[in-house]
């Protein structure tokens, strides 16, 4: 039974559905407030970790293409971010209204966000690899991450290609 009680007791006791909240557990990503606000703040941070995880985090793996196929391969991260986002496309339906419609929205925003802000620190990186390289070097090694952001062009082109479809 959904946030009720049962007779059987092999069932777990749930709360009523206005009664929830996030697990004590998950309340390290969002911090304290109203629940509205906790699952925005949320929704925020998942879809920073879902774009920091995406693209090749090592200057050694594939850059394009694997060893012996022309076709482009996908970096690991990328392609679970892709599945993620085809798993949740039917809920895009105009259709699909309810109380999960504008945290949807916010999804595509903030995911929308993060994707331009991760390509505005790769535009501003290359135009200060190429002119100031003692200082792209050093940013690189105070920030070892930033060495490792930059998308390759077949991985944008997925991930747009799957992400227009939803907007």
């Amino acid at each position: 039974p959904f946030g009720g009680v049962s007779s059987d007791k092999s069932f777990p006791h749930a709360a009523q559905a206005g009664k929830r909240s996030f697990p004590s557990r998950l309340k390290a990503f969002v911090g304290t407030g109203s629940k509205y606000e906790e699952g925005i703040d949320f929704v925020g941070r998942v879809t920073k970790l879902l774009m920091f995880c995406s693209g090749p985090h090592t200057t050694t793996e594939s850059n394009g293409a694997s060893m012996g196929s022309e076709e482009p391969t996908l970096s690991e991260g990328t392609a679970e971010l892709l599945s993620f986002l085809n798993f949740v496309k039917p809920y895009f339906n105009p259709s699909n209204t309810g109380s999960w419609t504008f945290p949807l929205g916010a999804f595509l925003h903030y995911l929308s966000y993060e994707v331009s802000h991760r390509m505005g620190i790769m535009a501003g990186l290359n135009v200060l690899k190429s002119s100031h390289p003692n200082s792209y070097k050093q940013l690189c090694n105070d920030e070892p991450y930033l060495s490792c952001i930059e998308l390759p062009g077949h991985e944008i082109v997925a991930f747009l290609d799957t992400l227009l479809p939803l907007c």
